[in-house]
């Protein structure tokens, strides 16, 4: 089979299994299809590629197909014994939300017409230039080539979790202790081609992430700004080089950064209006895939229940619901618990051992000199047009214009999303012996984990704004059409003395 055919195939059996993951969540289900694709894709990586994480390391099951199909199934049975009326009654939903789109196009083709053309049309563009070039070219990142495909290659030619590269000291290992959530999708994509030796079968598994990313950002910035500013919101995030053609991070390469930042930014999404237990399940099935696709993952996961918490909070005073936070926060306990069950039986080598190297005494010590290193270094990759365009330029300038836009309730929760990832990163280089090597190579990764959450803020200050200038447009466009009728109206004062002449 053809390898760029092989990964096609993965990607379409876990949006097949998201989609039916997502008709067990009502605020999910009710989304246009569109939308709801991109959630289903991120739950069907999450739960096949978790169930086989599990079962493989506790019960010593196999990796081939007949494992990826049994984790596939699962969902099917489901979904056809308790989801059949459910699923119906979405449907007039969607068909609104398709036809108010096509209505408000017609009546206001400046204001929405325009932004959604631009948006869908960059992000076409865009993904379709990525899936050409996963097709067509092999990995050529270095840590996708050094890390993440080489575990897929060692776990899918012994069909185990647990090979003996990782758990036997005496090999030299780069990373050992990794999380395998993406390699583990590597190998779908591998058992479907039926060989290892060309990894463009799993490059489109990571490439799909990028619009994945752009639907889930424009069906949450529709649901709180309207979709006017969920158009220019999605513009501005397919402008940015980093999520899409940056070798080290981006939808281009094969690092886990771009699937961490998608886990993390929809569970905060599903967290913050006013979930119920089905949100809260899927919001903890994202985050259990955050913990186990990357280290990063697992303090982040923490901030995430830390913020569903919040928000429970906030509800409880008015809808005595916290069921959301509370099945959250137990999926990722369960999660953060097989992580150190797997990871208790690999030597830790050839790695950085961030947490032995952190203390209080140290981190007190080191924390304003590592600083003065780190902000400069971190101030660099932000102003590079190769990685951001002119995206830190436009936010600063929206957020002088719109601030007024942050005083809305979420404002504040999503600012801690944001916080989260660059809290980790401040961690990370006081406990680090040299900051200054450790600050250009992950900076730029530690902004995608929160881009998300950060792009969904920007929409709050970019609301106003436009708003203030769709209300001059507005005035403008009535003075110029009052006009005419002035310029031809007669001067009462000349028409009175004309009349008196004889």
């Amino acid at each position: 089979m053809i390898p760029g055919v092989a990964g096609l195939l993965a990607v379409a059996l876990f949006s097949a299994a998201g989609w039916l993951l997502t008709g067990f969540v009502p605020s999910l289900r009710s989304l246009p299809g569109l939308q709801r694709w991109g959630y289903s894709y991120l739950l069907g990586v999450a739960w096949i590629c978790g169930s086989l994480y599990v079962f493989s390391h506790l019960l010593n099951t196999g990796l081939g197909l007949p494992a990826v199909f049994g984790a596939a199934v699962v969902p099917l049975v489901v979904a056809f014994v308790v989801f059949g009326r459910a699923d119906r009654a979405g449907k007039p939903l969607r068909r609104t939300a398709r036809s108010g789109l096509v209505r408000q196009i017609r009546e206001r083709p400046f204001s929405l017409g325009v932004p959604c053309c631009l948006a869908f049309a960059l992000g076409i563009l865009v993904s379709a230039a990525l899936l050409e070039d996963a097709l067509g070219f092999p990995a050529s990142d270095w840590d996708g080539r050094m890390t993440w495909s080489m575990q897929a290659r060692w776990i899918w030619d012994e069909g185990t979790v647990d090979p003996s590269v990782l758990r036997e000291k005496q090999w030299f290992v780069s990373h050992p202790q990794y999380p395998l959530l993406m390699p583990l999708a590597q190998v779908v994509a591998l058992d479907v081609f039926g060989s290892a030796d060309d990894d463009r079968a799993a490059r489109p598994v990571y490439a799909v992430f990028f619009p994945a990313l752009l639907v889930i950002l424009y069906a949450q910035a529709r649901r709180w700004l309207g979709r006017r500013t969920a158009f220019w919101v999605v513009l501005v995030a397919a402008n940015i080089p980093l999520l899409a053609f940056e070798g080290e991070g981006g939808a281009l390469s094969c690092y886990s950064d771009l699937p961490l930042a998608c886990f993390y930014g929809a569970a905060i999404f599903l967290l913050l209006a006013r979930p119920g237990l089905p949100e809260g399940l899927a919001a903890g099935l994202l985050l259990a895939a955050a913990v186990l696709v990357k280290n990063e993952g697992l303090p982040l996961a923490l901030a995430a229940v830390c913020i569903g918490a919040w928000t429970a909070l906030i509800n409880f005073r008015r809808h005595r619901r916290i069921s959301a936070a509370v099945a959250a926060a137990a999926v990722v306990a369960a999660a953060i618990g097989f992580l150190h069950s797997w990871q208790s039986h690999i030597p830790n080598r050839q790695d950085e051992s961030y947490l032995s190297n952190l203390s209080v005494r140290r981190a007190a010590a080191d924390l304003i000199p590592h600083a003065r290193i780190a902000a400069p270094l971190a101030l660099e990759p932000m102003l590079s047009r190769d990685r951001w365009a002119f995206f830190w330029p436009l936010a600063l300038a929206l957020g002088a214009l719109g601030f007024q836009g942050l005083r809305r309730p979420p404002a504040a929760r999503l600012a801690a999303a944001v916080a989260a990832p660059m809290a980790v990163g401040l961690l990370a280089y006081v406990a680090h012996a040299d900051p200054a090597e450790l600050v250009p190579v992950t900076w730029d990764r530690l902004l995608l984990h929160a881009v998300l959450p950060g792009l969904l803020l920007l929409g709050f200050c970019l609301r106003p704004v436009l708003s203030a200038v769709s209300g001059c447009l507005s005035s403008v466009r009535r003075e110029g059409a009052g006009h005419p009728n002035r310029s031809i109206r007669p001067d009462s004062s000349q028409a009175t003395s004309r009349s008196r002449r004889p």
